[in-house]
């Protein structure tokens, strides 16, 4: 969580962790983050800096601009949202060892790197079988 530890004068703010020490003297506020308008997709939030800081009893404000996302941040996006909605490694590479496997059982010619891997994978499961 971000914190803003405010200067006695309240004319300097230092931004920190919840977890960072407070400098003497200093106050530490909750930080609430908010844009100028809601971000549409491809469009992500402006780091170069917050267009308004408003410090307020309950803690400060800080309110940013939207901007497009550069095709570099719309694919690492994309990338993480893959990564996330895609079922466990495990699960896939056991799914892709069954349909390789019902293949060869169908008498269906394979590489030989890929029968290989299917008697390594088969010598596992039966050194490891499930409980």
């Amino acid at each position: 969580m971000t914190v803003a530890h405010l200067s006695p004068d309240r004319r300097m703010v230092r931004y920190a962790t919840a977890d960072d020490p407070v400098p003497d003297g200093w106050t530490s506020l909750p930080v609430t983050d908010a844009t100028t308008r809601e971000q549409g997709p491809g469009e992500t939030r402006d780091e170069a800096g917050p267009v308004l800081i408003s410090i307020e009893p309950n803690g400060v404000r800080r309110l940013w601009n939207v901007r497009p996302m550069t095709f570099g941040e719309r694919l690492s996006r994309c990338y993480a949202d893959r990564l996330d909605a895609y079922p466990p490694p495990g699960d896939q590479f056991d799914a892709v060892f069954r349909g390789f496997r019902a293949l060869l059982d169908q008498g269906i010619i394979l590489p030989a790197e890929t029968r290989l891997w299917i008697d390594v994978c088969a010598a596992v499961k039966a050194r490891y079988p499930k409980p």
